[in-house]
């Protein structure tokens, strides 16, 4: 009953964030955003939070933003507010390699938008080609639903 549970509220997630991607939202926004009252953030908060990673850190067609959005997610789950918290530390990192893995894993060992992609978004060209073939609109759902259903995976429970 409980995998039921967690199975739903996972699917619930995903579909939010996908609707909230689709709308217009930021890769790295929809993944946060759906995890914000897990942690106490308000909507306009993980909004805010988040819209710097769009497009691979700031539109650079670097690190995938709905996976810098689960970083995001994890670092509020694991990461320590102490500096000499060394196990928060490493905790932190061991999840955020685990869901670089995770992600490369389902994604022919690629992270950054520009792979991903198959375009380099950092360029005005790359940008307007993006664009013109619908990528955002055809591939991004999908790294975005990938991406939450990581997130749910590296988290304890509720």
């Amino acid at each position: 009953m409980k995998n039921e549970v967690a199975d739903k509220a996972t699917n619930n997630r995903t579909k939010a964030a996908k609707k909230d991607f689709v709308s217009g939202l930021a890769c790295s926004q929809a993944v946060l955003a759906v995890f914000a009252d897990r942690y106490g953030l308000t909507r306009e908060q993980a909004l805010r939070l988040a819209a710097g990673f769009e497009g691979g850190l700031g539109m650079q067609a670097e690190v995938c933003g709905a996976l810098v959005g689960v970083y995001l997610v994890l670092g509020l789950e694991y990461g320590g507010i102490d500096p000499a918290d060394l196990e928060s530390k490493r905790k932190t990192a061991e999840k955020v390699q685990e869901a670089t893995e995770r992600f490369r894993e389902r994604h022919q060992n690629n992270i950054t938008c520009r792979d991903l992609l198959e375009c380099d978004i950092s360029y005005q060209d790359g940008l307007e080609s993006a664009i013109g073939k619908r990528l955002f609109k055809r591939r991004c759902p999908h790294f975005v639903g990938d991406a939450v259903q990581i997130a749910e995976q590296l988290l304890p429970e509720e």
